[in-house]
């Protein structure tokens, strides 16, 4: 009895199908993929199992998607406008929990931009071959079990914009090299074994927009690596070891919309925070701020958390009927006596609620 082909199989056939005859209808088939690019990928999916028979046969840039579902990705994209041939550009594969290493061969496709390798079980350090990806603007490699340090190669990708390496068990301090990425517009850097203090260099990175640091050990931190950042829009510092009072002058954010300072030891008047006002989220709990809530702070639908602050004190106002205040500010000195339908425990979004914004 003839075997029934696989469904995933017969979609790859039907898409490598309907791109051939789109091509073919206009007149303009596509061109091969790149021997060596070819080459590498079939290596890389041999090596994580995720070819089957199609394996060495079909080629790449005919199909890129190999599998996707709502929990795995496996897919690719393609350069084809330079005539002769393809290059592989973009390589996504994400949700395998059956893929534990990096296969050697993937630092042969020379021309990708993206790399997305979440959600898998990748273990073992990041090996120096990374430096031959010198084009890549998106690296993501979260959710993995990597540990080690990080290879001083990684100081080549001087083309990052976004940069995701949080929930891994990469050790060590925070790299200076990273303050030669001045690309860099989405750092996320929690959830590991990492030393501080935050140097003072990531000043340098200023077309950020998303930076995300947190869960830093050792030596603590100043605010003095903040600046006038004009693009920033999230701005999260949790557990990062921040010691130091404000200073009366905080750097100008002028589009900070995500603002989270919790679980260091900041002090000072929470009063200075002030500028950061506009902010949709506000997290300031488990510090060591003083003196008055500012009403400012306190807005409908705008989550605020400023609990186990001793110090802080003042008294919240009577909600307006039909308003959701979503406030936390168990543990500090604030009178709420007169509080019409108080929240003591909102719903606060947590890094994993933040890492697709």
């Amino acid at each position: 009895m003839a075997r029934r082909p696989a469904p995933a199989l017969v979609a790859v056939s039907l898409l490598v199908l309907a791109l051939l005859n789109l091509d073919a209808a206009r007149g303009q088939p596509l061109p091969p993929t790149n021997s060596s690019d070819a080459a590498a990928l079939h290596a890389v999916f041999r090596q994580w199992r995720l070819e089957g028979d199609t394996a060495g046969v079909v080629d790449p840039c005919l199909m890129p998607v190999l599998s996707e579902s709502s929990m795995m990705n496996a897919s690719i994209d393609c350069d084809c406008s330079r005539g002769d041939e393809c290059r592989i550009t973009h390589l996504n594969v994400t949700g395998y929990r059956n893929i534990t290493e990096i296969p050697p061969a993937l630092f042969n496709l020379t021309e990708l931009v993206s790399l997305d390798l979440s959600n898998n079980n990748l273990s073992g350090s990041i090996p120096p071959g990374v430096g031959n990806l010198s084009k890549l603007e998106t690296w993501h490699f979260n959710n993995n079990h990597l540990n080690g340090s990080f290879p001083r190669e990684l100081s080549l990708l001087r083309n990052l914009q976004s940069l995701w390496m949080f929930d891994n068990y990469i050790e060590g301090s925070i790299p200076e090299f990273i303050q030669n990425l001045t690309n860099l517009t989405d750092l996320r850097i929690y959830g590991m074994k990492l030393q501080g203090p935050i140097p003072n260099f990531f000043s340098n990175l200023i077309n950020l927009e998303h930076l995300m640091l947190g869960d830093l050990e050792g030596k603590h931190s100043s605010f003095d690596f903040i600046a006038n950042w004009a693009n920033l829009s999230t701005l999260s510092l949790r557990k990062c070891g921040l010691t130091t009072q404000l200073p009366n002058t905080l750097p100008t954010l002028p589009k900070l919309k995500y603002l989270d300072l919790r679980s260091n030891n900041l002090s000072g008047a929470i009063r200075l925070l002030l500028p950061y006002k506009n902010s949709e989220y506000i997290y300031v709990g488990e510090n060591n701020f003083s003196g008055p809530l500012p009403a400012e702070f306190v807005r409908p639908s705008v989550p605020l958390d400023v609990s186990y602050n001793p110090s802080v004190n003042g008294r919240l106002p009577n909600k307006p009927a039909g308003q959701n205040w979503l406030i936390n500010y168990i543990g500090t000195s604030i009178d709420t006596s007169g509080t019409i339908d108080r929240s003591n425990n909102p719903e606060l979004p947590s890094h994993e609620r933040m890492q697709q914004n």
